[in-house]
């Protein structure tokens, strides 16, 4: 099974991711408003603010019909607008993963944006250029860059959260952007900029650690430590374990 992985093209795992990732947030209870339904969804997924942050979006369309999941075609009009801004991005988090190791559904996309934070100051008039499909609040963009924590916005057709995640640790950051592979994941699009199978390893590895380190119950995120050991053995001799040693002890994982 393994060798099969190995030997698959990056479009083959990412359909599969695709077909994995296929949810409908609505239509579940057929007396239930569809739009009520998808709201309710979204707020147990991620909390009572963001879901009214939806519902307020929804709102403003009253046509809305909630749309399959496209993976490839949800995250390519925001690395467009944000490559036409300047600003340079690649897919991390379980795409990512799921491309290097074994494959899983993505319940969101995550977004790595490149440069200093300087130049990501005016990412919240950038992304407005996309908000008739994207759930866009500068003001809320803006906070975010101020605290420096991730930038969510949401694809109003599928309700797929899409998170730009900021650089945070010099060095590292830019060692990893070195090895940025672009892959074909859909003929319908030139290819992506992936995050490599070495930084996705050793971030899993990171978070691995320092939250054992932090649990006094001896609970194990299986999820994180199967994603970590699916991308270790698809990836085999390929993947460069002097690498992954140096940056899990420079991260203090090791």
């Amino acid at each position: 099974l393994i060798e099969r992985i190995r030997q698959a093209s990056a479009s083959k795992h990412f359909h599969l991711i695709q077909s994995l990732s296929q949810r409908m947030l609505s239509g579940h209870t057929p007396k239930q408003d569809v739009r009520v339904e998808a709201i309710h969804a979204v707020t147990c997924g991620y909390g009572r603010r963001i879901g009214q942050r939806v519902q307020q979006a929804l709102a403003r369309h009253p046509l809305w019909q909630e749309q399959p999941v496209d993976l490839s075609a949800t995250v390519f009009p925001v690395m467009q607008a944000l490559k036409a801004a300047g600003i340079a991005s690649y897919i991390g988090g379980s795409i990512a993963s799921s491309l290097h190791g074994m494959q899983q559904s993505a319940r969101d996309i995550d977004l790595v944006l490149v440069g200093p934070r300087d130049r990501l100051r005016p990412l919240g008039t950038i992304l407005a250029t996309i908000s008739e499909a994207y759930l866009v609040e500068p003001e809320e963009i803006q906070q975010a860059l101020s605290e420096g924590n991730t930038v969510s916005i949401f694809h109003l057709g599928t309700l797929m959260k899409l998170d730009l995640i900021l650089p945070e640790v010099p060095g590292f950051d830019e060692a990893m952007q070195a090895s940025i592979v672009p892959l074909l994941l859909d003929e319908r699009y030139t290819p992506f900029s992936v995050a490599s199978a070495l930084e996705m390893a050793v971030w899993k590895l990171v978070r691995c650690t320092r939250e054992l380190a932090t649990r006094h119950d001896g609970i194990v995120n299986d999820a994180e430590w199967n994603d970590l050991l699916g991308i270790l053995k698809v990836q085999g001799t390929r993947l460069d374990l002097a690498q992954l040693t140096f940056w899990a002890h420079r991260l203090g994982s090791g």
